[in-house]
């Protein structure tokens, strides 16, 4: 894990030099952020983390690419040729992983033990509000308005590019079950990273939201591991695991059961806007 994301902290620091005068194209002037979003990312009180620790990361954190300079170019071309890789197979793990019930993280799936479920949970949305800053301070537009002949596999998220939080969330969660199962944590981690790559296939992030995520990850993981309160709980669960008989999982059903599980959990937590 050290080494992937200090190798991502090094080639995303050298965008930086590239990222010129912003094109006009903004999320703002292209879509709307969505009513549950905008509401989320202005009330959530997070547990583990603080709101300054956020505002103080973004003041340095690097812009991403111009749309026009070199690399904005590159990452297009890119994202244009990974269009050639999409298969049903992987357009359906696409839309399964639109939602955090469909992070299948080695044979780990939400809804399968409440109390690890919680510990997760509560991280998750911290790491939610983070990005979700993020992506308000940088308001980069979709890539698929920059060129027409990007078409993406699943509709634009109505919230901006950068960071990409599917990848933010993805490397907590694996980061977490590494800490609970470490014999796991190389499955748990390169399934995050497969999360992450998916979302460039479907044309909805650009390879430098990724890499901006994995060095934002790893700023909110410090902070996270040094909460008492996280590694208390963290302790907790991990030593409950020893004891638990784990049944396997079954996709289909535990998508459809978590689902719900999630959203009475959101509701609980006033994750949703109520209109």
């Amino acid at each position: 894990m050290k080494n992937i994301l200090s190798i991502a902290v090094l080639t995303f620091l050298a965008v930086k030099a590239t990222a010129a005068n912003e094109t006009k194209l903004t999320f703002d002037n292209t879509q709307a952020w969505g009513v549950h979003e905008k509401h989320f990312l202005d009330t959530w009180q997070p547990k583990y983390i603080k709101r300054s620790s956020v505002n103080d990361s973004l003041k340095s954190f690097p812009k991403p690419p111009a749309h026009d300079s070199e690399a904005g170019k590159r990452e297009m071309a890119y994202l244009l040729s990974l269009q050639k890789l999409r298969s049903p197979e992987t357009e359906a793990i696409i839309e399964r992983e639109k939602h955090v019930c469909g992070f299948w993280l080695s044979d780990y799936r939400m809804g399968l033990n409440e109390s690890l479920d919680q510990l997760i949970l509560d991280a998750y949305f911290d790491s939610r509000l983070w990005g979700f800053a993020g992506k308000h301070h940088f308001d980069r537009v979709r890539p698929s308005f920059l060129d027409s002949a990007l078409k993406p596999s699943i509709a634009n998220p109505p919230h901006p590019a950068y960071p990409s939080n599917h990848t933010f969330q993805a490397i907590v969660m694996a980061q977490i079950l590494g800490k609970v199962f470490p014999e796991k944590s190389a499955e748990f981690m390169q399934d995050a990273l497969n999360i992450a790559r998916n979302r460039e296939i479907a044309g909805v992030h650009y390879p430098s939201d990724t890499e901006a995520s994995i060095v934002m990850a790893k700023e909110f993981l410090e902070l996270l591991f040094a909460n008492k309160s996280f590694q208390n709980q963290l302790n907790l669960v991990t030593k409950a695991q020893k004891n638990t008989n784990w049944r396997k999982a079954a996709d289909t059903k535990d998508y459809k059961n978590c689902l719900s599980y999630t959203n009475r959990w959101a509701a609980k937590r006033h994750v949703f806007k109520k209109l």
